[in-house]
């Protein structure tokens, strides 16, 4: 687990999209602040983490180099990029790198918070994707939720009351939402990565899931990690629904509230 930062209006604002029904569809959202600073058992499952991650990096150099030319040694962060053979880079960089390799650990963890029911302990540090510019993936979190909260579908019964049907205007709340975002994190330092399933078995796959996204904003300054995660699944699991909805999610444009630096250089090795 990583520490969970409680800022009130952030929590405020998550929470009238945790679980909104949005005509025949469930939208669940997530907005968290997350601090990388370990303590107690984050700290031993943090290094089981790496450890696991090194071996993975190990693995690498072993298929790639059979006779044993590649090196197995672990680098650090002032080692000159040809130290290591390319076959160890990822999105997110070196995974020969200690201070990459703990970066990875803390996206993991971060996962295993926000999500207790599912374990991503021991998923590959490919799993991982640069996001792309604050810019673009701002753009790309409007387009999906404008496209949602503006739905005009016909909302179904979903038992028990256990659904608030939404009464959420994306004009004022995606503005609200990113001004709280940009209070809390230096929006122009941050770098954004995403988790992109390569196996069954999480959240973003489960049965009824229509669509998903999931960004981690991560500040290396403030070493603090926003999580910003929407699912949306059938409000009831007989109904099927055919999204036609085809969104470019790599686009560079910015709409007037994504108006956030996209040049950004991420160092995690200092």
């Amino acid at each position: 687990m990583v520490k969970f930062l409680d800022h009130p209006e952030l929590t405020s604002l998550s929470g009238q999209v945790a679980d909104a029904v949005i005509g025949d569809r469930v939208l669940s959202c997530t907005v968290d602040v997350f601090s990388c600073k370990r303590a107690g058992t984050d700290k031993k499952t943090g290094f089981s983490i790496q450890q696991r991650l090194q071996e993975e990096c190990d693995m690498r150099i072993a298929h790639e180099f059979p006779e044993g030319g590649g090196g197995n040694k672990r680098k650090k962060s002032g080692d000159s990029e040809g130290s290591t053979p390319s076959v160890t880079m990822t999105e997110l960089g070196d995974l020969a790198v200690p201070g990459v390799q703990r970066f990875i650990a803390d996206l993991i963890l971060t996962l295993n918070t926000v999500f207790p029911d599912y374990d991503f302990t021991t998923i590959p540090a490919t799993s991982f994707k640069s996001a792309g510019s604050v810019s673009q993936v701002v753009h790309a979190i409007n387009a999906r939720m404008n496209a949602s909260l503006c739905s005009s579908s016909p909302t179904q019964e979903v038992g028990a009351n256990r659904f608030q049907q939404h009464k959420i205007n994306p004009d004022t709340f995606l503005p609200e939402l990113w001004e709280v975002v940009g209070n809390i994190m230096p929006m122009e330092e941050v770098q954004v990565f995403t988790y992109v399933p390569e196996v069954q078995g999480d959240p973003f796959s489960d049965d009824g899931v229509l669509w998903s996204f999931n960004y981690f904003f991560c500040s290396k300054r403030d070493k603090k990690i926003l999580y910003f995660t929407c699912i949306t699944r059938r409000s009831d699991s007989v109904f099927h629904t055919n999204l036609s909805h085809d969104f470019d999610f790599t686009s560079p444009s910015m709409d007037q509230n994504s108006n956030f630096s996209s040049s950004m250089n991420f160092d995690m090795d200092g």
